[in-house]
């Protein structure tokens, strides 16, 4: 009776493992503590987002704070934002995040994860904040926000598509122009040369 018991307890024990709750990925993807965003606006972006998650697997987060909370750098600060708010999909934690505080008007892109790097180069963050600055410049802010998740969502696509947005890729398609326009204008060049020489020719006759 002791052994059966035992038995049936053991394989209890083995069920429950498998009926735990299973973590699911943070789904927050903006949140706004400094008060920028409408209800509705934040809806919209994240509405936008969930949409990227499910095709690529890598999350999108917006954090707008108001300050750093005593931290001095802002790289620092948005790794501990990042992780303590246990951001990011998968097992991997893949994601992106922007945070920005705006005490100091201090901000981040913080790319977590092997296929968030993939995805975000240094060079693609770069684009990315071309993208959505000069919007935050001018305070267009929704703006700003759909920029970045514009182009966020351009660069998973690439990535996904085995083309990273990186400057090799940028500068060997740039390589590949001038050669064409070197090789295509040659004979035109070398054409209106001859031109010129002949008329020359003739004027001298």
């Amino acid at each position: 009776m002791k052994k059966l018991l035992h038995i049936v307890c053991s394989l209890l024990a083995c069920l429950s493992i498998f009926l735990l709750p299973v973590k699911a990925d943070n789904t927050d993807y903006v949140k706004d503590t400094y008060g920028l965003l409408t209800e509705q606006e934040q809806a919209d972006l994240e509405n936008t987002i969930q949409g990227i998650v499910d095709t690529y697997g890598v999350g999108l987060y917006i954090r707008l704070l108001p300050d750093m909370e005593g931290y001095s750098s802002i790289e620092n600060y948005a790794e501990k934002v990042y992780k303590e708010e246990d951001l990011g999909i998968g097992e991997e934690k893949a994601g992106l995040m922007l945070i920005m505080e705006f005490y100091d008007r201090s901000y981040d892109l913080c790319a977590y994860g092997d296929t968030a790097h993939i995805a975000f180069t240094d060079y693609g963050k770069s684009v990315i904040e071309d993208a959505m600055l000069g919007h935050f410049k001018n305070s267009d802010w929704m703006d700003g926000f759909n920029a970045f998740i514009t182009e966020a969502e351009y660069e998973l696509e690439q990535s996904a598509n085995g083309t990273p947005v990186d400057i090799e890729v940028a500068s060997s398609e740039t390589s590949t122009l001038t050669y064409v326009l070197m090789y295509s204008l040659a004979p035109i060049l070398a054409l209106i040369i001859t031109v010129i020489i002949a008329n020359k020719n003739k004027t001298k006759g």
